[in-house]
Order: structure tokens, then C-alpha cells, then sequence
């Protein structure tokens, strides 16, 4: 898409909509036409899925938890020059990790959360920095319908999001499986959505973990979390 993510897992290579059933005839034509080796495979019965199975989540069970914050952290500042230098300007590294890993964290609220009016343009929530010049930040950010969202800052700056404002999922989480990187949200902590952009591609050797908040602005906001949990 220009920006250095590949939001396209798979292609289409062929398709035909067929408005009325074929009979065995038509098909043995068309199988022919199309020079197909095999008969229409069956999708299967109402368990069959369409989205990737890499996406979906589940905790690996060879990993242990590395590190554990039970008690809420509230980080507050105002943050100018967050995206000049965002390790000096409102990230907080946690651990350095190699490899496959999980971070997760709760937001538990925000300035003007309850009340829909959210300061400035407060934003926060978990991060992994490449120890290069790219950040890779995953958080709320209600304003214009956001929600969740997620950005790649050092690659320009693009930025998804899903689009559920002010009732972002308040559950979040990055997981590195080899070179991609999912970042993924959830509204019980139990089933979990690829949020839009991700996977992405990180070959990154060595990464910073962390917790960020920032307002892009010099007015000072605040954003509370709970539960920050690393796995590896």
C-alpha cells in the first residue's frame, strides 16, 4: 500500500458467479473448458472459515510469564514531541525480548472516557520499539470514531484503525510468531480480532517493550492501565 505494510494475505485468481445449479453435464463441461484435474472440492460444513488461522490468537503453552504489572499505571504527561522522539517523550520500555513473545494490557480508562470528551488527542497503550528508528504503538484513540488503533511510527506514519470510537476494546495485545507481528484487540479478554493493518512484517532481531501515552500537543492528559503481562 506504499506505506510498508502488506494488508493483503491472498489473492484471487479465478472467480465465477453461477446464478442457477449445474447439472453433471455442465459441470464435466466446464471442468473440461478450465482444464481442472480434480472435481469442486467441498467447503466443508458450517465450521468452515474464510479468515487466515495465523490471525487468530491462542497462548502458546510452551511460553511463561516474563514479566507482570497487576496493579493499575497511570502514565500522564503532554507530549509535543512524541513523535520526534517518542523513547524520551512518553514510552516506557518494560523488557528487551528476542524472538516469539506476547504483550498484553488493559486500558482501564482515560481522561474524559465516561464522559465522551476525551483531552487534546490523548492516546495510549502498548508498544515495541525495533531498537532502529521505528515504534510500533497499539492503544485507544477514540477521536473521529477511531477506537483501536494501531501505528507504525518510522515507516511515515500510517495508521488503522476500527473504527469503534468511543467503545474501543479495552483489551490489547502484540504477538510476534516468526517475522509477523499481529496486533490484536478483545472486549472480554477471550476472543480476540486482528485489528486492521496488522500482520506486519518485523525482522527485528532484538525489541524494547513498553506502555505509551502521549497527546501530541503540550496539553496534559492521562490514560490508565492494568494487567500488562509479557509471555515468552
Amino acid at each position: 500500500d506504499g506505506s510498508g505494510s502488506n494488508n493483503f494475505m491472498g489473492y484471487l485468481a479465478y472467480l465465477r458467479l453461477l446464478p442457477q445449479s449445474m447439472s453433471e453435464k455442465d459441470i464435466k463441461h466446464f471442468e473440461e473448458h478450465f482444464r481442472l484435474s480434480e472435481p469442486f472440492p467441498s467447503l466443508g460444513d458450517d465450521d468452515f472459515e474464510e479468515i487466515d488461522p495465523d490471525s487468530k490468537f491462542t497462548l502458546n503453552p510452551a511460553f511463561k510469564l516474563q514479566s507482570e504489572s497487576k496493579e493499575a499505571v497511570t502514565l500522564t504527561g503532554s507530549n509535543p514531541s512524541f513523535n520526534d522522539d517518542p523513547l524520551n517523550n512518553g514510552v516506557q520500555i518494560l523488557k528487551e525480548v528476542k524472538g516469539d513473545f506476547v504483550l498484553m494490557a488493559i486500558i482501564e480508562d482515560m481522561e474524559g472516557l465516561s464522559q465522551h470528551n476525551v483531552k487534546a488527542y490523548n492516546e495510549g497503550g502498548i508498544c515495541i520499539h525495533d531498537g532502529k528508528n521505528t515504534l510500533y504503538q497499539y492503544g485507544a484513540f477514540p477521536l473521529y470514531n477511531c477506537g483501536n488503533m494501531l501505528t507504525i511510527l518510522g515507516r511515515g506514519r500510517p495508521q488503522y484503525q476500527n473504527y469503534k470510537g468511543y467503545q474501543f476494546d479495552k483489551y490489547i495485545q502484540f504477538e510476534r510468531k516468526g517475522n509477523q507481528l499481529f496486533a490484536r484487540s478483545s472486549a472480554d479478554g477471550k476472543t480476540w480480532n486482528n485489528n486492521p493493518g496488522s500482520p506486519i512484517e518485523l525482522k527485528a532481531e532484538t525489541l524494547k517493550l513498553g506502555i505509551y501515552q502521549t497527546t501530541y500537543s503540550d496539553t496534559k492528559s492521562w490514560v490508565k492501565l492494568k494487567d500488562i503481562k509479557i509471555y515468552k
